[in-house]
């Protein structure tokens, strides 16, 4: 697992119930030139999920302005 980048803020781009979807999308994206990584978090009466994140913003200002550019890119579907 990566380590989590300087920056209070990060943005949560993924959210998989399978460990290789999960891996498919990091995979996809590092191909881009960026560096997410996963967590796995237990998601009440869902059980284990992955969780892909990209971060280390300065600002919650900063991190909605990256989503969208990333949205309008279509780099993801949604961010959190």
């Amino acid at each position: 697992l990566r380590p989590a980048p300087e920056g209070v803020f990060t943005l949560q781009i993924g959210s998989h119930p399978n460990l290789d979807e999960a891996k498919d999308q990091v995979d996809a994206l590092e191909k881009l030139g960026f560096k997410p990584y996963l967590r796995a978090a237990e998601v009440k009466g869902k059980g284990k999920w992955f969780r892909i994140f990209l971060g280390g913003y300065p600002s919650k200002d900063a991190a909605e302005k990256a989503g969208q550019k990333y949205q309008s890119e279509q780099v993801v579907e949604s961010f959190v």
